[in-house]
């Protein structure tokens, strides 16, 4: 009972997962990985994460946040910030226009997951 169970629900979420992100694609700012790893940094202090914090906050690998934050950079939805305390560190930092892109982004992703 309860392998099925928890199958029933790994189906269930990848399903309702998919027909969200199909909604929503193309008319919001944001993909649902871009807005899940921004939604994290706007949630750490002083709105700032340092990346290799990402992975341990995130369902993506390294290589994944690597990506998603290259895409974000690009757009000016976050930026990157150096350390003071480790010369190798950086933090992503979330960028106004990253605070906007994640409200313009919920707007269609909180009415998406309400008829999901």
């Amino acid at each position: 009972d309860i392998l099925q169970a928890w199958s029933e629900l790994i189906v269930s979420h990848a399903l309702a997962v998919r027909e969200v992100e199909a909604e929503i694609s193309g008319k919001a700012p944001l993909s649902l990985d871009e807005y899940d790893i921004l939604l994290v940094i706007s949630r750490a202090p002083n709105q700032r994460l340092r990346f290799s914090a990402l992975a341990d906050e995130t369902i993506y690998t390294r290589s994944g946040i690597t990506r998603i934050t290259g895409r974000l950079e690009k757009r000016n939805y976050l930026s990157r910030q150096q350390c003071p305390e480790d010369a190798r560190g950086f933090f992503a930092v979330l960028t106004d226009q990253g605070k906007q892109a994640l409200r313009d982004t919920w707007k269609l992703y909180g009415a998406a997951v309400v008829r999901t």
